[in-house]
C-alpha cells in the first residue's frame, strides 16, 4: 500500500475489524503501523462500506455515514472469499483490483503481498 503513497496518491485502509492487519505477530504489525504513519496512509477501523460509486466509497461508522472520495479500490474482505461485491462492480468501475482474501484465502502477510503486487501495476 505504500507504493502509491509514495506516488502521490493518498491511500486509506477501511476495515471492518477494530484493528488493521490483526493477524501479524505485534513486532511485525508495530512496524508496519509505523510504516503505514510514515507514508501518511490512513487507516479508518470499525467502518462497514455500504457502497462504492463514481465519488470513492460511502461508510458507515458509528452510526455516522460519510464519504470516502477515492478515484481507485483495491478490495481485501475476511477469512472467507467473499466476492460478491466484486463481481457486482465488474463493468461499473474503471478500474477494479481484488486482493487478500477476496483473491485467495491467506493471512495478513500474503493480504500485503497480493496488495503490494497490484499497487506495483498501477
Amino acid at each position: 500500500m505504500e507504493f502509491p503513497a509514495y506516488q502521490g496518491k493518498l491511500v486509506s485502509i477501511v476495515t471492518e475489524r477494530n484493528a488493521v492487519v490483526p493477524g501479524m505477530g505485534y513486532t511485525s504489525r508495530g512496524y508496519l503501523i509505523r510504516r503505514f504513519y510514515r507514508a501518511n496512509i490512513r487507516v479508518c477501523s470499525n467502518a462497514k462500506v455500504k457502497e462504492i460509486n463514481e465519488r470513492g466509497l460511502v461508510l458507515e461508522k458509528a452510526g455516522i455515514t460519510f464519504l470516502l472520495d477515492a478515484d481507485t479500490v483495491i478490495i481485501s474482505v475476511g477469512a472467507k472469499q467473499r466476492n460478491d461485491l466484486a463481481e457486482s462492480l465488474k463493468g461499473e468501475v474503471a478500474e477494479l483490483h481484488i486482493v487478500g482474501d477476496g483473491q485467495k484465502i491467506g493471512n495478513a502477510t500474503t493480504s500485503i503481498e497480493s496488495a503490494f503486487d497490484v499497487a506495483m501495476k498501477i
